[in-house]
């Protein structure tokens, strides 16, 4: 399975170096980045070209959720377009990832790697009696 990293920070000040190694030791072919605000991802030309490029099998792989997205809404929609193309998402820190017969069953530990990623928590949570993100507010089922 190929897979194709992809590394952000929001301003220049920032240093990708750390996600790069990291998606490398990973095993990651590809590795894009940007210099660009997670807010959403109308500005995030590097994010749509790794979307685009992914195929069957291939597996996203980040840092840390919240250099896919800060918006919890960006990143279900970012993993329903990979569900889709049938690729996965996989995140180093902490680990999770969406391939398999448990992909769906993904569940972030407690620790949040951001303020912003607290309601990503719930979604991704297995206390929820629903199959993950059927629950997401005017979402979609898995």
């Amino acid at each position: 399975m190929p897979k194709i990293g992809y590394a952000r920070v929001s301003s220049s000040s920032q240093d990708l170096d750390i996600q790069k190694a990291k998606l490398k030791v990973a095993g990651c072919e590809v590795i894009r980045a940007e210099t660009v605000s997670g807010a959403s991802r109308d500005d995030r030309s590097e994010l749509a070209t790794v979307m685009e490029f992914l195929r069957e099998g291939d597996e996203l792989v980040v840092h840390r959720l919240d250099r896919l997205g800060r918006s919890t809404r960006d990143v279900l929609n970012l993993v329903h377009e990979l569900d889709a193309k049938s690729a996965s998402l996989r995140v180093l820190e902490p680990e999770v990832t969406t391939a398999g017969d448990m992909g769906r069953m993904v569940r972030i530990s407690p620790v949040r790697t951001t303020r912003s990623e607290r309601p990503l928590h719930n979604v991704f949570s297995l206390r929820s009696s629903q199959p993950p993100f059927e629950h997401a507010r005017g979402g979609w089922a898995m």
